[in-house]
């Protein structure tokens, strides 16, 4: 608008547009003073004297975060006890695995070369035997030990109905139909009595079988033991008496 081309051409339409914003002003002005009186009008409610609580009382919150503490401790109660038992299970192969290589060894060892030379060696013959002996049963215990165990696979749906099978082995279920176990898992999930008894069985028997293999893998080692100081000692007599 500061052109000549503009101040020539624009100047009348530039006229009319500042008096349509100056009236729409004026206008507007006149609203806010009109707003302002009927604000200045109103009559200040009463205050009153106590702010009414939330709807959520206090005690109701507290036992929410009590009942929130509670179930993460149950989970981590499941979770750190089945992980100690599967880290023990995992001990007892390693040291099934020791017992079994250490004596496959010995009775290698004791067939390849004395037994070819038992004729020149009369009175080796009772120590070998005894060695033998003691070392295959150690070994028969220490593959015991390791030997697994697996029930008839299948849990019916009267079993899950009435919260007596355990869907969370596969020694339970590898029997059953896919339709069978996703009612049985679906039931599982929907019923916190059912999900929390099967854990508990779950660990129980995880303990059972921890048990089994502990009580085999100490008889190994003893009659390891046993069998091995018996076995010097005789060889030891064998060749003093010869």
């Amino acid at each position: 608008f500061y052109t000549q081309y503009a101040k020539r051409n624009f100047s009348e339409t530039l006229e009319l547009n500042k008096e349509k914003v100056a009236k729409r002003l004026k206008k507007s002005s006149s609203r806010q003073d009109k707003k302002k009186k009927s604000d200045s009008k109103v009559v200040a409610l009463p205050v009153p004297e106590s702010i009414p609580e939330r709807n959520i009382p206090p005690k109701n919150l507290k036992d929410s975060l009590e009942e929130k503490k509670t179930t993460r401790g149950i989970e981590t109660l499941f979770r750190i006890t089945s992980r100690n038992h599967i880290d023990l299970s995992s001990i007892a192969d390693n040291k099934a695995n020791i017992m079994i290589s250490v004596n496959a060894i010995i009775i290698s060892i004791v067939i390849s070369t004395l037994i070819g030379r038992i004729q020149a060696y009369p009175h080796l013959i009772a120590p070998t035997i005894i060695l033998l002996f003691f070392s295959l049963v150690a070994t028969i215990f220490a593959v015991l030990s390791t030997r697994p165990k697996i029930n008839n696979g299948f849990v019916s749906k009267e079993d899950i109905e009435n919260k007596r099978g355990n869907l969370l082995f596969f020694g339970n279920f590898f029997k059953m139909s896919p339709e069978d176990y996703e009612f049985g898992v679906k039931n599982l999930m929907n019923n916190a009595d059912y999900l929390y008894g099967s854990l508990i069985r779950d660990l129980y028997y995880l303990g059972v079988v921890l048990e089994r293999k502990y009580r085999f893998l100490r008889i190994s080692y003893d009659v390891f033991i046993t069998g091995l100081v018996i076995s010097v000692v005789t060889f030891v007599l064998a060749f003093i008496l010869e």
